[in-house]
């Protein structure tokens, strides 16, 4: 008797779930903080990594302004490394707010796949199989 109301109500129960999966896919990221999916070593290395891209501009437009060569190596490539750190750091910052859309995508699919699983299975109870 308990396999006769387990099979008959599988498909409605996995259907359901699925339903599920899939409102909590679309909710994730209306109801998450993105600032909640980086880490407080990631947000400083960002915000250090802009504020050393504005300084080394800074001093660049000051050279520049003076009609001054950078003193060294290490002045003329201060810039760049600003700028590649900067990049670095955005990112990072990015790919740590993409693994919260692609965590809200793969629940959606998974409720598609239950809902589809549970529709077949109650197709199949109708039909007679």
């Amino acid at each position: 008797m308990a396999n006769s109301s387990f099979g008959s109500a599988w498909p409605g129960v996995t259907a359901t779930f699925g339903v599920l999966l899939i409102i909590a896919g679309l909710l994730m990221p209306a109801m998450s903080d993105p600032a909640q999916a980086i880490t407080q070593e990631q947000a400083d290395e960002f915000y250090e990594s802009a504020t050393a891209i504005e300084h080394a501009t800074a001093n660049r437009a000051k050279q520049i302004r003076e009609k001054k060569a950078p003193d060294n190596a290490e002045q003329a490539r201060e810039l760049q490394a600003a700028r590649e750190r900067f990049t670095a750091a955005k990112e990072e910052v990015e790919s740590a707010k993409d693994e919260r859309k692609s965590l809200a995508f793969w629940l959606k699919m998974g409720g598609v796949v239950f809902v589809v699983i549970g529709a077949g299975g109650l197709f199949a109870q109708k039909s007679g199989g």
